[in-house]
């Protein structure tokens, strides 16, 4: 019966050849297969567990075929090179994206979008410590070297990034200022410099004063304490510092 649609209710009798109307699974298969399947017709199977053996159909181009399990996934695995769990599992080989911008929180994003979005929050000039002697991609130290090459930072700086070695940084005292440190322009030094102050301490002698002219080796005078005023000596190495830790300045370029 090629060609022939499977009806509902239908019996088939004298197939495939006249005297035989039992329909075996043999000669059923190869019914289906010659058969044109209706729309929305659905199949089932007694077991739970698909083999790889057990067929398929799918529409494909316009056309129905038949497919074993075993060969839809040879044919995923030369698409994606295998299959993944819909949670968790390890994909292997590169999962190539487009740089646009993800639709949602949950969507991937590829390396080049994540870079130019990463680039784009810290700005050019932005100055951080760095716990290395090598400045990251995109950063160069701020040892008072050329701007030359980094047009945002001659924006920025003129014709040299600041020198920032051995230095510690203070908080601009800005305009209007808090007068903590008032009159001081961006980005200038400023000497070390100690506050007023004084380190003084009280020396004592006791002397004898006799009356009349000359020395006497008896003397009833009452003895005088004089004080004088002396300064304590010199301490310290060549510059006043509190602990501290050495650190890189870097600037984005």
């Amino acid at each position: 019966m090629p060609g022939q649609q499977i009806q509902k209710g239908t019996t088939y009798v004298n197939y495939p050849t006249v005297g035989a109307s039992q329909v075996t699974a043999e000669n059923l298969n190869d019914h289906v297969d010659n058969a044109i399947l209706l729309p929305g017709a659905i199949s089932a199977q007694t077991s739970g567990t698909p083999e790889e053996g057990d067929y398929i159909i799918a529409e494909r181009t316009g056309a129905l075929f038949k497919y074993t399990i075993q060969s839809v996934k040879e044919l995923f695995a030369t698409i994606v090179n295998g299959f993944l769990p819909t949670s968790g599992g390890t994909m292997t080989g590169a999962l190539i994206l487009n740089n646009s911008n993800p639709a949602t929180a949950a969507t991937a994003a590829s390396k080049g979008y994540v870079d130019a979005t990463a680039a784009a929050t810290v700005l050019s000039g932005a100055i951080v410590m760095w716990g290395t002697s090598v400045p990251p991609a995109g950063w160069i130290e701020c040892n008072g070297q050329s701007t030359a090459g980094y047009p945002n930072l001659i924006e920025l700086f003129g014709t040299n990034v600041p020198d920032l070695r051995g230095e510690f940084v203070r908080g601009w005292d800005s305009i209007p200022a808090r007068n903590v440190d008032p009159g001081r322009v961006i980005r200038s030094a400023q000497a070390q410099d100690v506050q007023p102050h004084t380190h003084t301490y009280q020396k004592a002698s006791l002397q004898f004063v006799t009356s009349g002219s000359g020395l006497s080796t008896t003397s009833t005078s009452s003895p005088s304490i004089i004080y004088s005023v002396a300064a304590t000596s010199s301490t310290g190495t060549a510059e006043t510092r509190p602990r501290n830790v050495a650190l890189m300045f870097i600037v984005k370029t």
